[in-house]
């Protein structure tokens, strides 16, 4: 009853652009990227395909940009 939802918090690897990681909980699954890369475009295709399959998905970001 006190529980929503579950995330993954990821750190960043210096030898790899991106790192992913995969949590579900009920009905709901949750796919977290985190990058050292400014391209976001695996997450662009990622969601993509969810879309392709007619699958709901939302994406949520913690905004930052990178310079």
């Amino acid at each position: 009853a006190y529980i929503q939802r579950f995330d993954v918090i990821l750190g960043v690897q210096a030898t790899a652009p991106y790192n992913c990681g995969v949590v579900s909980y009920g009905d709901d699954l949750y796919v977290n990227f985190i990058r050292n890369i400014q391209e976001s475009a695996l997450e662009q295709q990622f969601y993509h395909v969810l879309r392709e399959m007619e699958l709901e998905a939302e994406v949520q970001s913690n905004g930052a940009e990178r310079s």
